[in-house]
């Protein structure tokens, strides 16, 4: 998670303030939120972070084989929907 940290600080921007709301906020976000927060994400970067941010809300939930799925593939259309 330290990598994530210090792509936020590098990225600056609306992504800087996205991975500041995911990993730097007084209060974690719950997992709606979270996944909410990379789904917005994915509008500003095009690559596999903020599905693997996703998919870490999903195996955290306890569904661990659309996680898989959801790394594997990740552009935000091939990533399943958890509900």
């Amino acid at each position: 998670m330290l990598e994530v940290k210090l792509l936020a600080l590098r990225a600056g921007g609306r992504q800087a303030e996205l991975l500041g709301n995911l990993l730097a906020a007084e209060r974690q976000p719950d997992g709606a939120y979270a996944v909410h927060i990379a789904r917005d994400l994915a509008d500003e970067r095009g690559d596999g972070l903020p599905a693997y941010l996703e998919a870490r809300q999903l195996a955290a939930y306890g569904a661990r084989r659309t996680a898989v799925l959801c790394c594997a593939m990740p552009s935000r259309a091939a990533c399943p929907r958890a509900c």
